[in-house]
């Protein structure tokens, strides 16, 4: 029989030599390089990627990470140090890394054999790299072997690297050794080394695994009414199995989409993909990215396990008509608020937002709701000041049949039956008394509430969020406040700046609800707008803007459109010109001792306004409770004067 290097040569001359004599998977390797016209002089693989590539190829690699232990041990170990060189390669045929002995290294580089070079068969033709990763086994090709010339006077093995979990190829690890020599125990060495890189990608799998369930198991606890799916970033499910499925395509789509995100800097991405369970119902998830070292390690899926809706759509009353997109402004203490809030709105945690009278508190409520994934059921406001106990405990959790004289036939759903699903807010919650701290702690600890007069413990899937614009840390060590309470509705917590704190949106505002007054309005009045400190904020400009519009028309104009504002004595505005310059009680303080001045304060504003209370309330920028409280406190009547 012919040698090899004969065969070789008819071969790749046009002839037609008998290739019986091959080993079956270097014939087979031999017929694709022709049928693909592959030109068997070739001298060197190439080079495809540049340094700024593969530096960049690197320092995504999971494989030669895990490979920077293991590859100097096995240069070390190398059967012959001076002729051989070690090469890890990944799955698609890109060098990592080569290490050896100055000979192999010298002659490995003539040959194209250097890091970011590719020893595909389309490009090197049969080679042990080659044909190990086209294999998924363990090859060895020596010297005519190989297809191209740059293989010849070559011996080489190669043995594959596994992903732990799915087995899906990830690259080789191949000896090289310039002369003639037997694979065997270079296969043995390899394998050897290849073992030991895999064990360091299953303690890298390992750790990505934990890091992605420690997320799970957060956001089971943030969202304790929702599924949670916990998948790794190959897509497969580590966590509640069986249920819910991730379709290919979706899995696929996140992945994507949250990697172009990351690599852009966004740390907190949020993407909507559709998942079904065995029945095929078809749900839009949430999915979030769980990271590792800067790294996705895989991703954490919420799916809302909302209730059924009913034939009727959601009244009018009970949905939220404020988003984040409508928030007027630009300043950062805005926008770090909304940032906040956007990122409050993904968990199903209780928010307790913290603001002045007249700063949006109930605005960013909506908002939140709005962007979580209860947009579609019931957003419910309750003011905790406006109504006895009584009536508030019955406006929250309904009453049964009988309940108490006057109650309608067949009992009446609270609103925390009408939230269902959605969410509560609690308005002025500083305002509540003991019994109904108590009463709502209840409710937040064991997630169920009974009607008043009934004995069933009804189940509730609802999200709380509250608001004040008192300091409840200072009330609950005085007693006044429960801290239990406090700390179980300031899960997270929302600080609106005032007005003051945002000069620079004021001109959005003006130009937001007044746009034909503020194209009037003259550089003069605009600087007194804008240095004012506005003690009742947004709500209070609003007014101010629609008094300037009644009174456009007046000899004054607008140059005196905050002669009746009067600012707080406690103004944190040192140039403001606007003080009152008397001391007079902070009337947004339910603290305050009743004063004369604050008496005649809140007198002058009910004459201003015809005795109209809301009207006052909102000119003296307080709420119209917390006004009726002090006319009953102050004893003020329209017949005092």
């Amino acid at each position: 029989m012919d040698s090899l290097g004969v065969i070789w040569e008819r071969f790749v001359g046009g002839g037609e030599p008998d290739l019986r004599g091959l080993r079956p998977a270097v014939r087979d390797s031999w017929l694709r390089c022709k049928q693909a016209n592959l030109n068997p002089e070739t001298q060197a693989a190439p080079m495809i990627l540049s340094a700024a590539e593969f530096a960049q190829t690197r320092a995504r690699s999971r494989l030669y990470r895990a490979s920077k232990k293991t590859m100097p041990i096995a240069r070390e170990y190398l059967p012959n140090k001076t002729d051989a060189t070690v090469i890890l390669i990944d799955a698609d045929c890109v060098m990592l890394d080569i290490q050896g002995g100055g000979k192999g290294i010298i002659a490995a580089e003539t040959a194209g054999g250097v890091a970011g070079s590719r020893w595909l068969e389309a490009d090197t033709g049969t080679d042990a790299l080659s044909l190990c990763v086209h294999l998924g086994a363990p090859a060895a090709v020596i010297d005519f072997e190989h297809y191209c010339v740059v293989g010849h006077q070559w011996t080489g093995a190669a043995v594959p690297i596994f992903q732990p979990g799915n087995r899906a190829l990830m690259g080789a690890l191949a000896v090289y050794n310039y002369g003639i020599t037997k694979p065997n125990r270079i296969i043995r060495y390899c394998s050897t080394f290849a073992s030991l890189i895999e064990r360091e990608l299953e303690k890298q799998a390992s750790d990505r695994h934990l890091a992605i369930l420690a997320m799970h198991e957060r956001f089971r606890s943030s969202h304790p009414h929702d599924k949670i799916i916990a998948i790794d970033d190959y897509g497969q499910l580590l966590a509640d199995r069986g249920e819910w499925i991730v379709p290919p395509e979706s899995f696929e789509t996140v992945k994507a989409k949250i990697e172009e995100q990351f690599s852009a800097g966004a740390r907190l991405t949020e993407i909507e993909a559709p998942v079904h369970n065995r029945t095929g119902k078809i749900v839009d998830a949430h999915f979030f990215a769980a990271t590792v070292e800067e790294e996705i390690a895989g991703f954490v899926a919420v799916v809302p396990n909302l209730p059924k809706k009913s034939s009727t759509k959601i009244h009018q009353s009970w949905k939220a008509g404020y988003e984040f997109e409508k928030i007027v402004g630009r300043a950062s203490a805005l926008l770090r608020c909304v940032e906040d809030a956007r990122r409050y709105a993904i968990t199903d945690l209780p928010v307790l937002i913290r603001g002045e009278s007249g700063t949006g508190k109930e605005l960013f409520a909506q908002a939140i709701h709005n962007a979580s994934n209860r947009r579609d059921r019931p957003f419910v406001a309750i003011n905790c000041g406006a109504s006895r106990d009584e009536l508030l405990a019955a406006e929250l959790f309904g009453y049964s049949d009988g309940s108490f004289t006057g109650a309608s036939r067949g009992g009446k759903s609270g609103k925390l039956e009408i939230a269902e699903g959605g969410t509560i807010f609690l308005d002025e919650i500083e305002s509540m008394s003991p019994y109904m701290q108590a009463a709502l702690l209840r409710v937040l600890e064991e997630g169920k509430f009974s009607r008043i007069g009934g004995s069933e413990q009804r189940p509730m899937n609802v999200r709380f969020l509250g608001a004040t614009n008192a300091e409840l840390r200072t009330k609950s060590g005085g007693g006044n406040f429960r801290s239990d309470l406090y700390f179980r509705l300031a899960s997270l917590i929302l600080f609106l700046p005032p007005l003051r704190e945002r000069q620079e949106d004021i001109h959005e505002l003006i130009e937001y609800y007044a746009p034909s007054l503020l194209k009037e309005m003259s550089a003069e009045t605009l600087g007194r707008l804008t240095k004012f400190c506005w003690p009742g904020n947004v709500r209070q400009l609003k007014n101010v803007l629609g008094r300037a519009e009644v009174r456009r028309g007046d000899q004054t104009g607008d140059r005196d459109i905050l002669d009746d504002e009067v600012c707080q004595v406690n103004c944190r505005q040192e140039e403001c010109q606007y003080r009152d310059g008397r001391a007079w009680a902070n009337v947004s303080d339910e603290t305050s001792e009743p004063s004369s001045a604050e008496k005649a304060r809140i007198i002058d504003a009910l004459q201003q306004c015809g005795w109209n209370v809301t009207a006052a309330a909102n000119r003296l920028g307080i709420h119209r409770v917390t006004l009726s409280k002090k006319l009953s406190t102050l004893q003020i009547r329209k017949s005092y004067v």
